[in-house]
């Protein structure tokens, strides 16, 4: 969802230990923008710049002792504000 520069990330509960948000500005390589934990179900990012094309993916963490197992990246999301 857009409003003016911000935009709100949404998307399904699940059972992890956090959820990881990637980021890409234009043509640029994806990166890290946030990690939430498993409970939390949205994110909203500030100060976007107008006219901007950005691309959001995201992939669910689980924990265990000091192994960590990824799953696969969702789709990639892009949207111009």
């Amino acid at each position: 969802k857009k409003s003016g520069r911000k935009l709100v990330i949404k998307w399904k509960k699940c059972k992890c230990s956090y959820i990881e948000i990637y980021m890409q500005t234009g043509k640029g390589s994806f990166k890290k923008l946030a990690t939430k934990k498993g409970s939390v179900t949205s994110y909203k990012t500030k100060k976007l710049k107008a006219k901007k094309k950005y691309s959001f993916k995201l992939r669910a963490v689980n924990k265990s002792g000091k192994k960590k197992a990824y799953s696969a990246y969702s789709k990639v999301k892009r949207t111009k504000i």
